[in-house]
């Protein structure tokens, strides 16, 4: 096995480190909202979540999150992506991503093209004891007229934040556009999901078609479907409007249509048994909007019955 000791490598996975330790392995580290009670250890259908004073925070701080964590995706998978197109087969992150007893290896099949695979494999690393699989089955590789990449990717992976065991299950499929006039990734499935459980809670983020353009430090959702369970077993769906639904410029929000939370399954035809609602919920009465504020930096106006919150994007994600 070699070491990454080629410039081009050393600096993709120190890239890949900061992003894995910035969004801390991909995880949902604090889901504001959930409780010890998790709502859902009988496998009871979800109910629709109430969105008031009380409870809007929570429920924007959930979208906000994982498409936070989507953006920090995007990075790892330019990441991965590199290596493997580069010719990667067998490369030591272990310097770059792990405490000293700690190893991270990336091991792809060679040459790449459709029908080949890559697997990164961690064991106490990033804080010393995060462990598992993030795997990418490459199912077809397209140089023209458009290239792109269609994936499927599956992780697992284990640890503790303060003290609190966790676990990050998900898996979905990408297409990742490579024309840099058009680059980016649509992430979908009919049943595609990220479940991060924690301290015996578990927040379900589901059946989504979240759609990102990324151009230098700037991202572009272009569309964003998701189901999100709480820790309580409430649902909603975070519907993005018409594109662009929100524009960044670095980690600062700047623009958008906005985003639509619905108390039910936006398409119930079957589409979401992974949370339990194949056949839908009884939609709930209220609602919210989360609007970018020009008038304020990173600004955002949430409205919702009872009210409305003025904030910024950051704040949520620090709530």
């Amino acid at each position: 096995m070699k070491r990454s000791s080629f410039p081009v490598l050393k600096g993709a996975a120190k890239v890949m480190a900061a992003v894995l330790v910035a969004i801390g392995v991909w995880a949902l580290m604090a889901c504001g909202g959930s409780s010890s009670d998790n709502g859902d250890g009988d496998g009871a259908e979800p109910s629709a979540f109430v969105f008031g004073p009380d409870t809007a925070l929570e429920a924007a701080y959930l979208a906000a999150d994982i498409l936070d964590v989507f953006k920090g995706v995007s990075t790892v998978n330019e990441v991965v992506l590199g290596l493997v197109e580069g010719g990667a087969e067998d490369v030591d992150l272990s310097d770059d991503l792990c405490t000293p007893g700690g190893s991270a290896t990336l091991n792809a099949t060679q040459p790449f093209g459709s029908g080949t695979s890559a697997t990164l494999t961690l064991t106490n690393c990033i804080d010393g004891d995060v462990g598992g699989t993030v795997q990418y089955e490459f199912n077809e590789v397209v140089a023209t007229p458009v290239p792109y990449v269609d994936a499927d990717m599956n992780l697992n992976l284990t640890g503790t934040v303060d003290g609190v065991a966790e676990r990050n299950e998900a898996e979905f499929s990408f297409r990742a556009f490579r024309d840099p006039a058009a680059k980016g990734f649509d992430y979908f499935g009919r049943d595609s999901y990220w479940f991060l459980t924690e301290g015996g809670v578990t927040t379900k983020n589901a059946c989504f078609n979240v759609n990102l353009r990324l151009s230098d430090s700037n991202v572009e959702f272009t569309r964003s479907e998701i189901v999100i369970v709480n820790g309580q077993n409430r649902l909603f769906t975070a519907f993005g409007r018409p594109a662009p639904v929100l524009a960044f410029q670095g980690d600062v929000l700047v623009d958008g249509s906005g985003v639509d939370f619905f108390a039910e399954v936006a398409r119930a035809d079957g589409y979401c048994g992974v949370v339990g609602a194949s056949e839908g919920i009884n939609p709930g009465s209220t609602g919210m909007t989360l609007l970018p504020d020009q008038a304020v930096a990173d600004g955002v106006l949430l409205s919702f019955p009872g009210g409305s919150i003025e904030t910024t994007w950051n704040a949520i994600l620090d709530d």
